[in-house]
């Protein structure tokens, strides 16, 4: 039978304090049942661990050892870059309870999930699919634009039918989709490494550890030489361990998803809908595709993100993240420009009013700097009459 280890927190009469002792047991046994997906196993225990820390007093943090001492939180970065930014924001959705499980559904072919459904029609096929019994612990919140399906729901069970590869029934046939879980984003934080090419999303769960905490999922970005770490807690790690070998986990900026394939922004190259199919994704132009190829044309890159001349989604695209990346403060005093002294009011000379003479009030000015000058030096010669213990009064105040 499948284990996993599992943190309990508990009272340990010979230290007399509370602590956290790994137990091993059966999914079963944490009143689990059997499911498909690791991920979600280990998202639900996180969950089951999160309730015993809020139900248990709050316990001192131990002292770690020099490596944990690597994983410190890193500051908010502080600074901007000049990134470009771009207007295209999600379209806002309910937010999930704290105790559901978000899954998001894509097509598993190039299909537009609006035109295969209809504009009620999600409910009622996911329903189907699940039954009347698991349907009632469902929301679903269809997402027109990125072409994709979010459902929440406190089930586990439902959840775990969700995930993976399955097909629905709609009044225009069966429609194949993929489900996968999306991590919580309250309990979570993601960063990103640097890889090998080589490397594969699985090689990856094997190769990468932090010593001082948990790692959810290691997905890697195509086959590109990066990969988008996530942690559970929202502490990020500065440095974590790839091959035993301590390298740095860089700031993840979420981009703005664009198509590739049709040139469209608002969804990704995995969920697109086909809705421009004579439309080269790479510059735009009207290109039928004839048999699986398009049509000879003059093609010329052109970002559908920021309208430069490269490809959409490149790794020269200034705009493609959602929020501008920000860089890190510099040490050191900031520069402050020195502030301008506002003069006494006997030394600012007064304007002269329509009934004197400039004369008269120069004069009368003069007269009252001599006053407080006068006034100031006697005050100084009494501070010097009166010297503190061990101190001599200097000759400026003897004057």
């Amino acid at each position: 039978m499948e284990t996993s280890a599992l943190q309990t927190r508990g009272y340990d009469p010979e230290t007399m304090a509370w602590t956290s002792v790994p137990t091993t047991g059966d999914q079963n046994s944490m009143g689990f049942p059997k499911l498909r997906s690791q991920a979600l196993l280990q998202a639900a225990e996180r969950h089951f661990q999160d309730k015993g820390k809020m139900t248990a007093p709050d316990v001192a943090p131990a002292i770690g050892s020099s490596a944990e001492k690597l994983t410190l939180p890193r500051r908010a970065p502080r600074g901007s870059k000049g990134k470009l930014s771009t207007k295209w924001k999600p379209r806002p959705m309910p937010k999930p309870a704290p105790e559901d499980y978000v899954i998001v559904i894509k097509p598993r072919q190039r299909v537009s999930l609006h035109e295969a459904f209809t504009e009620t029609g999600y409910g009622t096929a996911i329903s189907a699919y699940l039954g009347p019994e698991r349907a009632r612990a469902i929301s679903v919140l269809p997402s027109r634009d990125q072409n994709i399906i979010i459902v929440h729901t406190p089930d586990i069970e439902a959840a775990d039918r969700l995930i993976g590869d399955f097909a629905v029934n709609t009044e225009k046939g069966s429609v194949p989709l993929h489900g996968y879980l999306r991590q919580d984003g309250a309990n979570t934080c993601c960063g990103v490494i640097v890889v090998r090419n080589t490397d594969t999303t699985e090689t990856l769960q094997h190769r990468v550890c932090w010593r001082a905490g948990t790692i959810v999922e290691i997905p890697k970005f195509g086959t590109s030489n990066k990969a988008r770490i996530t942690f559970a807690g929202k502490e990020k790690p500065r440095y974590v361990h790839y091959d035993n070998m301590v390298v740095s986990v860089q700031t993840y900026y979420k981009t703005i998803p664009a198509c590739i394939q049709c040139g469209v922004v608002g969804h990704r190259a995995d969920a697109c809908p086909n809705l421009q199919p004579n439309t080269c994704g790479l510059c735009g132009l009207q290109a039928p595709l004839v048999e699986g190829v398009r049509a000879p044309h003059h093609c010329v890159p052109r970002c559908s993100v920021c309208d430069s001349a490269h490809v959409t989604n490149s790794r020269d695209c200034v705009a493609k993240f959602r929020k501008p990346k920000i860089a890190s403060q510099t040490g050191g005093k900031k520069k402050t420009t020195p502030k301008k002294k506002k003069p006494p009011s006997w030394a600012t000379p007064r304007p002269a009013s329509p009934g004197n003479h400039p004369l008269e009030v120069m004069e009368s000015d003069c007269r009252r700097r001599r006053h407080h000058m006068t006034a100031w030096r006697n005050e100084r010669r009494r501070r010097a009459a009166r010297p503190g213990p061990g101190s001599t009064p200097s000759k400026m105040d003897a004057r």
